[in-house]
């Protein structure tokens, strides 16, 4: 496989204690106060956020900023058939939209999320889901030099299992969920030996003055 350069990654997440996004009826309501300014912070500082598809239909995000000054200048949409509405919230609230969907995807879609305003990239797919390391690539053709992701879980672990991820910022709210049906912040196939997991070094730990949450740097060992 080509070796594309890509920009620099970011994963951000809002978790539970056991690695949970949100409830079974997706209430994701995790953050504090004081995670939502770094996060928007965030945002700012790096230009481009990128969500999954699934993300995207469910929670319709703006992806913009508040909270701070600055504005985001590319929302990247990761969506293999091109199913982003063409009414999403991201098209009305300022920079530009990228949809990267698969070189099979609808054209007919494709032409209508064109009309909205969006930069269509498509890449190759592997198993139904976009060669994220060829998107990463286009993104940085196109001028794109840092990414921060807001996931979903799919997303999240299809980077971290592909080594295209730079750093990982999670807010920890010290609070249990339970496992069924939750939403987790990685979803995938799972390693099947101890010794094939992603192993991430800790760089900086923050309890926040709310006293709810620690707020958790990690880097990928290399190792």
């Amino acid at each position: 496989m080509e070796d594309y350069k890509r920009p620099y990654v970011i994963i951000n997440s809002a978790i539970t204690l056991d690695a949970k996004l949100a409830t079974p009826i997706r209430d994701s309501r995790i953050s504090c106060k004081e995670d939502l300014v770094v996060l928007h912070r965030l945002r700012a500082e790096m230009k481009a956020v990128m969500v999954g598809i699934n993300t995207l239909l469910i929670d319709n995000p703006s992806l913009s900023v508040k909270h701070v000054e600055g504005e985001v200048e590319w929302k990247i949409v990761i969506d293999t058939h091109a199913r982003t509405p063409p009414e999403a919230k991201v098209f009305k609230t300022g920079g530009k939209v990228v949809v990267v969907c698969g070189v099979d995807a609808d054209g007919e879609r494709i032409e209508k999320l064109r009309n909205a305003g969006a930069v269509v990239i498509k890449a190759e797919t592997t198993g139904q889901r976009v060669n994220l390391r060829e998107a990463l690539g286009k993104l940085r053709e196109i001028g794109v030099e840092k990414v921060l992701v807001e996931g979903g879980g799919r997303i999240n672990w299809s980077l971290i299992r592909e080594g295209l991820v730079d750093r990982i910022r999670l807010a920890v709210l010290l609070a249990f969920l339970g496992s069924q049906d939750a939403v987790n912040v990685v979803e995938g196939p799972a390693m099947r030996y101890i010794s094939e997991a992603k192993k991430m070094e800790l760089v900086n730990i923050e309890k926040c003055s709310c006293g709810e949450m620690l707020f958790l740097d990690l880097i990928p060992r290399r190792d």
